[in-house]
């Protein structure tokens, strides 16, 4: 594709139809950064294997062999781990040392 500007605006002179790069098969588009994504269900069950311990990519593998196919899932395991990173982070959006004073003045007025 040319594009050349034309007063003010910009206009497409000449459009080649045929691609000079292979295209992505079906299969592989299921992995292109835009199609990916993690569903409520998935994120269900990764809290639960998370809060159980299970590391990232154990629980890319759950999902796996949940639906069968790696491809099949919607998600990476750096999208698992994108997930559980930005869920930690907004947990502790206050700061750990904050989190802690707060802890400690909630228990020191409970039981002081």
């Amino acid at each position: 594709m040319h594009v050349t500007k034309d007063d003010e605006k910009w206009v497409v002179s000449k459009f080649e139809t045929e691609h000079n790069h292979v295209l992505c098969s079906p299969k592989s588009t299921l992995l292109l950064r835009g199609n990916r994504g993690i569903t409520r269900a998935q994120k269900n069950l990764i809290d639960v294997l998370n809060d159980a311990g299970v590391p990232p990519r154990k629980i890319v593998s759950v999902l796996e062999q949940e639906n069968g196919v790696h491809s099949q899932i919607g998600c990476m395991t750096m999208d698992v781990q994108n997930y559980l990173g930005n869920k930690r982070r907004k947990l502790l959006k206050d700061g750990d040392a904050q989190r802690m004073y707060n802890y400690f003045k909630t228990f020191q007025s409970k039981c002081p």
